[in-house]
């Protein structure tokens, strides 16, 4: 008999894990490159498309993987709007304190249940509706704090790549999961034509773009790959709680690396929020077949929410 190489359910936790380690050093890359934020948004959208690309040859197998525009239309929009989602992401790194980014975009699964209800027709239980207004609380606490600040246009986009995740991840629960990957390729290699008209000039540091490379077109494409492994053996709510943690790793690279400290409302404002977030992820146990209703936060990303991996012709 053949073995196996689906991992076991035991196996898939530290498989998770690793995917959002993979994806924690992502801001902390933007913030370390001294290039603008158009020459980011354009290393990045280029390297991910470069990236995505191999991930969807891969998962072929020996087959070709077709034209790049030859996808079905849900995955087609889950991809252009992922490579909306990367261009909003950027600003708002550039524009605000990551640990706000972050945790503003955690709300993107409430967010989905909600478009999954009104594009797909889901129900969306009474415990994810109770969440939500709990989290706008929450948001609205972090927004009063930025009123007087410049995180404020950073606070608000990070609002919009939330929105624009979520309905990702609503285009994704109905596309043909093999196309997702050259989707995503598609839509990234998108944000990086949408910077090319802003970029005066066009010098760029070689270890920018290294950096660049090295998150756009390895980790984040690995990382996609890894969690995408991991939610074929664990429960949706499960896969959300590891997940959870790159509202925690991500602005705690930051903050060693830059010194850069959230603000004691943020800090108390991500507490609450992902308290919120948790109490719903472990009350959705039985909601296996509904991953927007089940916690799971961005990541470019974001690549998470995928019910399945992509599978073989």
């Amino acid at each position: 008999m053949k073995p196996s190489l689906k991992p076991s359910r035991l196996g898939g936790l530290p498989v998770a894990i690793v995917g959002v380690l993979l994806l924690s050093p992502d801001s902390l890359v933007i913030r370390l490159v001294s290039a603008d934020r158009f020459m980011v948004l354009f290393w990045r959208g280029l390297m991910m498309a470069v990236g995505f690309a191999v991930v969807a040859g891969l998962s072929r197998g020996p087959r070709p993987a077709g034209p790049i525009l030859r996808c079905d239309r849900p995955a087609l929009i889950a991809g252009l709007l992922l490579g909306a989602a990367n261009v909003a992401f950027v600003i708002s790194i550039t524009s605000t304190d990551v640990a706000n980014t972050f945790v503003i975009a955690a709300t993107s699964p409430l967010i989905a249940a909600f478009l999954s209800r009104l594009f797909l027709r889901e129900v969306v239980v009474r415990r994810t509706i109770v969440a939500s207004v709990l989290c706008v609380a929450g948001l609205a606490l972090i927004f009063l704090d930025s009123v007087s600040t410049a995180n404020l246009r950073g606070d608000v986009v990070a609002l919009a790549y939330a929105v624009l995740v979520a309905g990702s991840v609503t285009a994704m629960r109905i596309a043909d999961q093999r196309d997702i990957p050259k989707a995503f390729s598609l839509g990234s290699a998108c944000s990086a034509v949408v910077a090319l008209p802003f970029i005066v000039p066009w010098d760029v540091a070689v270890r920018d773009v290294g950096l660049l490379t090295l998150t756009g077109a390895v980790l984040l494409p690995a990382a996609f790959m890894a969690v995408a492994r991991a939610t074929e053996v664990l429960p949706a709510p499960v896969v959300a709680l590891v997940l959870l943690l790159e509202t925690l790793t991500a602005p705690l690279l930051v903050w060693l690396w830059l010194s850069e400290q959230p603000t004691d409302t943020v800090l108390l404002a991500g507490v609450y929020l992902l308290a919120v977030l948790v109490g719903h992820s472990v009350a959705s146990k039985g909601d296996t077949d509904h991953p927007e209703i089940a916690g799971h936060p961005p990541a470019e990303s974001r690549l998470a929410h995928r019910p399945r991996g992509p599978q073989p012709d």
